[in-house]
């Protein structure tokens, strides 16, 4: 049989046909068929997830080494905490400035930075034409003195013979304390004008006088710090001002000493908003008995504020955070060893204690020691 170009050409084409589920392929007359997918076996399905659980059942060994301990929700106030950083600086009440009564020439000085020095302890010796003066007054005044001495013992040996009156011998003793006075007088001065001396027991701080230098009559020499307090200054922001008052408690940490905690309170609040950073500095009065805080140390502050209304409380321990939730596992009253993993809302927190909005009854037994053991079992159990 001839067949013709054109006849073969159009049996030569590929036509696609689909029926129902299956399908044809046509091509120069010979057919092949495609059929449908099969449907999936129910076995070859992805297994349903584990109905997870939020009960969880230990045995009273399993209690016992894990350690569980409850505490029941408890209703109260709580003090909202304010959170800052914080540096140490010096308590400016405690600071004496050291300064030179006469101007003079330096001829030692007897403290280092960081010495601690005691009250009347000679810190700057100095040469001063004051100093010459003072010192010729003192020499002058005790000549005067033992002289007047000499006359008020002469007039009354003669006085007990009848030789002076009792008038004059009054007068002598007069003369005498009067010279008496004048030694004194000429004493302080010399003091004032003679070697610089602490006027309080502390540390030195700042040293601004060296040997050999010519100082003014006024001049800043030292400054003695009392250590035995310090302040902490840390940035309040505008929006948390109703947190923070004056004679707040603080607690304030630090990274030179892991696990210490330094309380002190809030003695000023700025009145000063700053324009750039809408904050004000708050100062905090700490004590400081060891000498731990450092003056420019960084630390860290967080501030009690007011009492407010919290509802719902149970200790810090009892939250256990997991993949982004709160979560308390709950002791059953009706079953020793019985717990159960509840979600729950949070509020606010002060030291260790945490406001619970939702999730939990008043006087419910929350776990708040071992609550690994719970938590491994519960994980086990699909609780992620």
């Amino acid at each position: 049989m001839t067949t013709s170009p054109k006849a073969f050409t159009v049996a030569a084409a590929a036509v696609l046909v689909s029926i129902g589920a299956g399908g044809f392929w046509v091509v120069d007359r010979f057919v092949w068929h495609t059929p449908a997918p099969a449907p999936a076996s129910p076995a070859m399905e992805a297994p349903a997830a584990a109905e997870r659980s939020a009960i969880i059942t230990l045995t009273p060994e399993m209690a016992a080494r894990a350690g569980i301990e409850t505490t029941a929700v408890r209703a109260g106030e709580i003090r909202q905490t304010l959170r800052s950083p914080g540096t140490v600086t010096p308590n400016a009440y405690q600071q004496t400035i050291v300064s030179a009564v006469a101007g003079g020439t330096v001829t030692a000085v007897r403290a280092r930075l960081g010495d601690a020095v005691r009250d009347g302890q000679i810190l700057v010796e100095l040469f001063s034409r004051d100093y010459a003066e003072a010192e010729h007054m003192l020499l002058s005044a005790q000549a005067s003195l033992d002289l007047a001495q000499k006359r008020r013992e002469r007039s009354e040996k003669l006085a007990a013979i009848g030789g002076v009156s009792a008038q004059e011998v009054d007068e002598a003793k007069a003369e005498e304390a009067r010279q008496f006075h004048a030694v004194d007088d000429a004493s302080a001065r010399l003091r004032l004008f003679g070697p610089v001396r602490a006027p309080t027991s502390g540390i030195v701080t700042r040293r601004e006088v060296n040997t050999g230098q010519n100082i003014q009559a006024g001049a800043e020499l030292l400054t003695i710090s009392n250590l035995s307090t310090v302040w902490i200054e840390a940035d309040i922001y505008e929006r948390d001002l109703a947190a923070v008052r004056v004679g707040a408690d603080a607690r304030v940490t630090s990274r030179a000493y892991p696990g210490e905690t330094f309380t002190g309170r809030v003695t000023y609040l700025d009145p000063q908003i700053s324009a750039d950073t809408r904050t004000l500095k708050a100062r905090i009065e700490v004590a400081n008995a060891a000498r731990k805080l450092r003056f420019g140390m960084l630390v860290d502050v967080e501030l009690s504020g007011a009492a407010v209304p919290a509802g719902l409380l149970v200790p810090r321990s009892a939250i256990q955070q997991i993949g982004g939730r709160s979560l308390v596992f709950v002791a059953d009253p009706a079953a020793s060893g019985r717990y159960e993993a509840r979600e729950v809302q949070l509020g606010i927190s002060s030291g260790d204690e945490v406001e619970v909005k939702s999730g939990l009854l008043l006087k419910e037994a929350v776990v708040t020691a071992g609550s690994f053991a719970l938590r491994a079992e519960w994980e086990r159990k699909g609780g992620l």
